[in-house]
């Protein structure tokens, strides 16, 4: 990024990933200015943000995966400690049996495996189509909003509410312009959504908006990751998550409580009487291979971008290897690199 390493660093979005720039920044002594209009409105405000290291239909889990769950688990002891909850990880697959199994068995104590008798026992009134699934007993419930907030005033961030409009990377350091003005910096990340002045970086970013209900009646004991996301707000209200469109609509239709309603029953079928009585929607940079786009752009400007919906989970550790990255230790991961979209047409 240059010869020395910095001082004085500007960041660009106020959401987990700034955030968690700004905070990792702070531990090496770099002073971290933080530019967002009104992050207010970002992705990650939302109510809550399950964090578990297992994807897909497949519980599919990595040594990457694994060491973001940890960092993630390690941040939240100190800066939210009621987000540590056990989480379910429910498979309905029964072709997939064995693959589930031999995930937890790996990545045990991380997860453990319980199989479908199991299931009624610590979580009663599941559908019967579940094959077993992965109690993360250090899972996380996290509140997004909070979290960013304490990131931020944890690292004594300079916020500034306005909208960059332009990056300028600089022989000793880059530039960065608003609407009011220009500021010089030793490095800029560039950590927001596809609106922001990603010089070049917005044609490998698409919107991917996301939404939550919270609906009233008897829901689960404990956070269930499964066909949505249901995690018990009180005794009678579960916010359902899971629905993700290729949109940037800020809005929850109608059409994404009926899928939500869907989604919560087929899971826990008492819940397909409950009633909505909130919700909550979000609009997410994802890149367009679904992979995190992290590193350098251009001399002394960075991404960390494209986080999609996992940006709690591997956020916090990409920030960490970007910030460790500018003194020489270790390298960031070649598949996460900006120049693969450089190199496709």
């Amino acid at each position: 990024m240059g010869p020395e390493f910095p001082e004085r660093i500007a960041v660009i979005g106020a959401g987990i990933a700034g955030a968690s720039v700004a905070y990792a920044a702070r531990s090496r002594g770099i002073d971290a200015t933080v530019f967002d209009p009104d992050a207010s409105r970002g992705a990650s405000r939302v109510p809550r943000a399950m964090v578990h290291p297992f994807a897909g239909h497949r519980a599919a889990a990595s040594g990457r995966r694994i060491a973001a769950f940890h960092l993630m688990r390690d941040w939240c002891a100190e800066l939210q400690p009621d987000a540590r909850t056990s989480v379910l990880r429910l498979g309905a697959d029964g072709r997939k049996t064995e693959v589930w199994e031999s995930t937890a068995r790996k990545w045990d104590p991380v997860g453990r495996w319980i199989d479908a008798d199991g299931l009624a026992s610590i979580e009663p009134g599941l559908s019967d189509e579940f094959i077993g699934g992965i109690d993360v007993a250090d899972g996380l419930c996290i509140d997004g909003q909070a979290l960013v907030r304490v990131l931020l005033q944890t690292a004594q961030a300079t916020l500034i509410r306005s909208a960059v409009i332009g990056v300028v990377s600089e022989s000793n350091g880059a530039t960065v312009y608003t609407d009011g003005g220009r500021s010089g910096f030793d490095a800029v990340v560039i950590a927001a959504g596809v609106g922001a002045v990603t010089l070049g970086l917005s044609a490998a970013l698409e919107p991917m908006a996301g939404a939550t209900v919270i609906l009233e009646g008897p829901g689960p004991s404990r956070p269930l990751a499964a066909f949505g996301q249901l995690i018990p707000l009180s005794a009678n209200r579960t916010l359902v998550a899971g629905t993700h469109r290729q949109d940037g609509v800020r809005a929850v239709s109608d059409d994404d409580r009926k899928r939500l309603i869907e989604k919560a029953s087929r899971t826990l079928p008492r819940l397909s009487e409950a009633r909505v009585v909130g919700d909550w929607a979000g609009v997410r940079a994802a890149s367009r291979d679904r992979a995190p786009i992290v590193g350098q752009l251009e001399p002394n400007v960075f991404a960390l971008a494209g986080l999609g919906s996992k940006g709690f989970l591997l956020g916090p550790w990409a920030a960490t290897h970007l910030v460790a990255s500018w003194s020489g230790e270790g390298e960031l991961p070649a598949d996460w690199s900006p120049d693969r979209f450089n190199q496709s047409s």
